[in-house]
């Protein structure tokens, strides 16, 4: 017999083998209410046939869509599941289905191509799904007593495999999109909708989604000796004799697939190894491995080009294409097996009854007990020969980097498992770096797959100790901090910590005190981050190739950028400067000394070298120190290096593709430009960020910091001195920041507690300012109770903020906040009001209450010489301009010119010590058009009185070279010429 010339699709049954039983099972189960059945069994065993006979042998009561393979991406997401549920539901139940889903979904797409990205956005993506599950009851209901069955197969790729540190963790195995759109769809309550779930028994899946829905579970078992008949007879092999059929593959699938290929082939077979009488387990288990190894063996010599390919094909389990498969033969056969013989012999070769071939995926793969075997009884012999196969398809890989990583990790694992462990933790590395979640843990899974597979148990041991460092990694990265210092807090207390050598000890260390920060225990985790950044410092420099020094490197320049964190929660800025100027010491220590003897000065070429040595991860936390320290000088009053800065770490971020980290960039840099009240270009770039956020890479925590300054520009885009005309404008604007910093504040409440003085805070000036303007529009006169609303949620933030608050500096600047409050609760129109006097009392209260927070050495504006570099550039100096700011306004209101106008001196003069360029800054924006407001509405001849204070002061206090001086006069003198003022 021509074995080349066999039609071995034959072999392959067309009908259902003795599982009518099961198949009644699922119908009877659903019609008696069961909202979902799992159709559990190991691979080839039968799932996806009876989900086929399900399907199309259902009774009348029943629907279904076909069968959603989860094998296919496309159903990993829920966009993929949506429209495979339209189509199915128009073909076969109403061709006009889901038409509301279709016109808001359009309508989504549509706003996000234009680039909205503004709560608005985010309210369309929710009426998205909130449309689907309103159109799919209106299928449900016209359906009237027929139910709807929505089949799902191989739902073990779902999940990954647990590691020992997630079970510490408490976590169940972390799974796609698909598995929690799941949970929701089965919690939905329509009795009539059913759900059959197929996949293999290996991971557990089913016991996590039975925690949202109980249904009854269907073990598949191999066939018995009259299922192995009908099956022989099925595929016309019914001469053969079906004892001896059942002795050799006791009804295992892949068993029976072996010996009818060897019978259609025409090969004999001797009687099946068997003992007589009882045998016990370990017998049965020696009889069961001597039938798989002389099965395989016939199998395999079939044809000479089967022995030579097979083993090849079984050891490229992550799928065969004829370039790979020549690739990875090439070493052992040279030119012989060129990918024109390769090819050739595929196209025979998929046939085989073992062969799995997936929809629209021209890989060929065998089923997994196949692997199994070879892997078992050939695979083992061939170590040598499969090593140099690895080291040529991993080269493929690399030559081809659109196909997944975490294939190329598991083939090089095989040629070099400390190499590919090494590959995979910087490849990690990365995904967690840029937030790819899904791709750091498809990386965890072929590496649990490898050692699964190969049974390399020494390399379990360092994929637990690096686990126990990488998973508070990857929590922090999720943003679930309290998982990550739990997660930290148990594993301190395990075995596993003692497992750690005394650096990787350190190393886990600066991922827990991270966590603690985040969590607002900011000095616990300081004190931890400092003996770690004393660990860990290098010593001398040294080029660093291996992962170990590279990641010791890494947590390094981590634990300094975390100082530099911590420091500025604190609101020492110049602190935080020096922990980020360490860190980006650190950066250019990686240089290697080729570069440096290069002598190039050109900034990408560093960043290249940087990147050959050390991966993109280690580029991404360059940029994140950038992005950190340049709000850290924004804070200390810098205006253009900040800018200058941020942008730098926009060009890493744009370099590492690394959508979230230039997210996170555009957000700094919109925090910025509010800093210098450049508050239309913070909107800007600030919406540009949420639109990354929601959109591009959905993160929760990057959406809440890009609320929470979008929320602060919007509010103070708000000009109280000139709402005239743009009421309507006005009024939107405050609207949208309150939205925006609630749902900033809901994520920081859940998430990062440490936030929350800044979030009320902003909260309590946004019900602040909202009372302004129902004051200055009237509303008040009309909605008394709206006004008391405000005072009461504004006074309740500020509070909150207070109670909060970590330090002197920032409960300094709720008590100012606060202070104007009152002077907003007095406001009456006009000057020379009298202002109410308690009120008034209140103001002065809180403003003395801020003046007592502020050290000695900032309560005086300093008179020549100017105060030593320390002392410059320091928040305090802000802190003292806003209270006499304040002052000054509320003497202006009483009509008191000459008051108002030493206290705006003294203002300008503190911010002149804050930042050089702070008083130019209070002439061109909006202070100084707010100041130019105020002074052009009262007559010239108090203006004259002012300049003539101002003149005078000057010479007495020495301060004409003082740019605060310098400018106010200037204000004073456009206001009294009725001159327009400086504009940007």
């Amino acid at each position: 017999m021509d074995v080349k010339s066999t039609d071995w699709t034959r072999l392959r049954p067309k009908k259902l083998i003795d599982r009518t039983k099961e198949v009644k099972e699922i119908e009877e189960a659903f019609e008696s209410g069961s909202k979902v059945v799992y159709l559990l069994g190991k691979g080839g065993i039968g799932k996806t046939r009876i989900l086929e006979e399900v399907c199309r042998n259902h009774s009348d009561n029943f629907v279904t869509l076909g069968i959603f393979d989860v094998y296919h991406p496309d159903y990993h997401r829920v966009i993929g599941v949506e429209r495979a549920i339209v189509r199915g539901v128009r073909e076969r139940i109403d061709g006009d289905a889901f038409e509301n889903y279709d016109k808001v979904r359009k309508d989504y797409l549509d706003a996000r191509e234009k680039g909205m990205s503004s709560i608005s956005l985010e309210e369309l993506r929710e009426k998205v799904g909130k449309t689907f599950w309103r159109d799919f009851e209106k299928v449900i209901e016209e359906l009237g007593g027929r139910h709807l069955m929505l089949c799902f197969d191989t739902m073990e790729l779902l999940f990954h495999e647990r590691d020992e540190v997630e079970a510490l963790l408490g976590e169940r195995p972390r799974g796609l999109e698909l598995a929690d759109w799941l949970k929701e769809a089965m919690e939905k309550d329509f009795p009539n909708l059913h759900f059959l779930l197929s996949g293999r028994p290996d991971r557990d899946w089913w016991k996590t989604l039975s925690e949202t829905r109980k249904g009854k579970e269907i073990n598949l078992e191999p066939l018995d000796k009259k299922g192995v008949a009908e099956y022989l007879n099925s595929i016309g092999l019914g001469k053969e004799d079906p004892e001896m059929v059942y002795g050799w593959t006791h009804g295992e699938p892949l068993r029976l697939v072996f010996v009818t290929i060897l019978r259609a082939s025409g090969v004999n077979l001797p009687e099946p190894p068997v003992s007589d009488g009882e045998i016990d387990e370990e017998i049965a288990k020696q009889i069961a491995e001597k039938i798989d190894k002389e099965l395989i063996s016939r199998v395999m010599n079939l044809t000479d080009d089967t022995s030579l390919a097979l083993p090849y094909i079984a050891f490229l389990s992550k799928g065969v294409t004829p370039e790979i498969l020549s690739r990875a033969m090439s070493e052992a056969y040279g030119d012989e097996w060129n990918e024109e013989k390769a090819e050739k012999f595929l196209a025979w070769f998929r046939n085989m009854p073992f062969v799995k071939i997936r929809p629209s995926d021209e890989r060929i793969f065998l089923h997994d007990e196949m692997y199994r075997v070879m892997r078992q009884y050939v695979l083992k012999g061939m170590k040598a020969e499969l090593a140099e196969a690895a080291e040529k398809v991993v080269e493929y890989y690399r030559e081809h980097e659109d196909l997944p990583r975490s294939e190329m990790v598991y083939y090089l694992l095989y040629g070099s498992w400390k190499e590919g462990f090494g590959e995979y933790r910087k490849l990690s590395d990365e995904a967690i770096a840029e937030h790819r979640t899904d791709d750091d843990l498809l990386l965890r899974d072929d590496l649990l797959r490898f050692v699964y597979d190969y049974g390399y148990n020494n390399l379990m041991p360092q994929i637990t100790k690096d686990a126990a460092i990488r998973w508070p990694k990857r929590l922090l990265a999720m943003g679930e901090y309290g998982k990550a210092k739990d997660l930290t807090e148990n594993i301190r207390k395990s075995e596993l910590f003692g497992s750690l050598t005394p650096e990787e000890q350190h190393i886990f260390s600066v991922y827990e005190a991270e966590a603690k920060i985040y969590l607002g225990e900011i000095e616990a985790g300081l004190e931890m981050l400092e003996k770690a950044e004393e660990a860990l410092k290098p010593k001398e420099r040294t080029e660093t190739v291996a992962y170990e020094g590279r990641q010791k490197v890494q947590a390094y320049i981590r634990a300094l950028n975390d100082i530099g964190y911590a420091r500025a929660r604190r609101f020492d800025y110049w602190e935080a400067v020096n922990s980020y100027g360490k860190a980006l010491e650190g950066y250019e220590s990686l240089v290697s000394d080729q570069y440096r003897e290069n002598g190039t000065k050109d900034w990408w070429y560093k960043v290249a070298d940087i990147e050959k040595n050390y991966g993109q991860s280690i580029l991404n936390d360059w940029a994140d120190t950038l992005k950190n320290l340049s709000f850290a000088y924004s804070k200390l009053g810098f205006a253009r290096a900040p800018l200058l800065i941020v942008n730098q770490s926009e060009r890493l971020y744009n370099y590492t593709q690394n959508r979230y980290g230039l997210g996170l960039a555009m957000s700094t840099q919109g925090a910025i430009y509010a800093e210098r009240e450049m508050f239309c270009d913070a909107r800007s770039v600030l919406n540009v960020a949420l639109y990354v956020f929601e959109s591009e890479m959905p993160d929760e925590r990057g959406r809440a910091l890009a609320l929470l300054s979008l929320g602060q520009a919007l509010r103070k885009l708000v000009d109280m001195e000139n709402l005239h005309g743009r009421e309507d404008e006005f009024r939107k604007l405050l609207e949208e920041s309150e939205t925006h910093l609630k749902e900033a504040r809901l994520r920081f409440e859940e998430k990062e507690p440490s936030r929350l003085p800044e979030v009320y805070q902003a909260l309590g000036c946004l019900y602040r300012d909202r009372l302004a303007f129902a004051m200055r529009t009237n509303e008040c006169d009309a909605h008394r109770e709206v006004c008391d609303d405000y005072k009461r949620r504004s006074r309740e933030s500020f509070q909150r903020a207070l109670d909060t608050a970590v330090s002197a500096l920032q409960k300094a600047e709720i008590y100012i906040d606060q202070a104007e409050l009152e002077y907003h609760c007095c406001y009456k129109p006009g000057y020379g009001v009298p202002v109410d006097p308690e009120a008034r009392k209140a103001l002065e209260s809180l403003l003395c209450k801020a003046e007592g927070l502020v050290p000695k050495q900032f309560l005086y504006p300093y008179r020549p010489p100017y105060p030593p570099e320390e002392l410059k550039n320091t928040l305090w100096w802000k802190v003292m301009g806003k209270i006499h700011l304040l002052k000054g306004h509320v003497a202006f209101k009483a009509g008191d010119f000459e008051e108002a106008i030493e206290e705006y001196l003294e203002s300008f003069l503190f911010f002149d010590l804050y930042s050089e360029e702070a008083a130019l800054f209070s002439v061109v924006s909006r202070s100084g058009r707010r100041l130019y407001s105020k002074f052009s509405r009262i007559p010239e001849s108090e203006l004259i009185k002012m300049e003539n204070v101002l003149l005078e002061k000057g010479p007495k206090r020495h301060i004409l070279d003082r740019q605060g001086w310098r400018s106010l006069l200037s204000l004073v003198q456009d206001a009294r010429l009725r001159a327009k003022p400086y504009v940007l």
